[in-house]
């Protein structure tokens, strides 16, 4: 039936957001079709960027979750890259979480399993 899976994220400026999630978050983009469409790759996600028309919510109602091995250390290197994250994380049982937003206001966060 379903063969893989794919989150779209409605962008306002493909530049920018390409910026974003390749030389800031380390996807890879595998697929552009100009300013309308591009397709990016990390391991076990794929994200859809596709630019937003007229009346689109551009950073509207998706959260999107990268597990990392090490919270600190991601932390810093995405702070070293620009981008803004909230000034302390979380804890939620045996995840630690560090949100942040990405140019369009979509919701990212980083999350670090402490225990399985």
């Amino acid at each position: 039936m379903i063969q893989r899976g794919i989150v779209t994220v409605m962008v306002k400026d493909m530049a920018l957001a390409i910026d974003f999630y390749v030389d800031k978050l380390g996807f890879s983009q595998t697929f552009r079709a100009g300013d309308n469409w591009a397709e990016l790759q990390a391991p076990g996600l794929t994200l859809g960027l596709h630019i937003c028309k007229e009346g689109c919510d551009a950073g509207g109602n998706v959260s999107i979750g990268l597990e990392v091995a090490d919270l600190s250390a991601a932390v810093a290197q995405l702070k070293a890259k620009g981008v803004h994250l909230e000034p302390s994380t979380t804890c939620e049982g045996p995840v630690r979480l560090a949100p942040f937003n990405d140019p369009d206001g979509t919701e990212l966060y980083l999350c670090q399993v402490m225990q399985r």
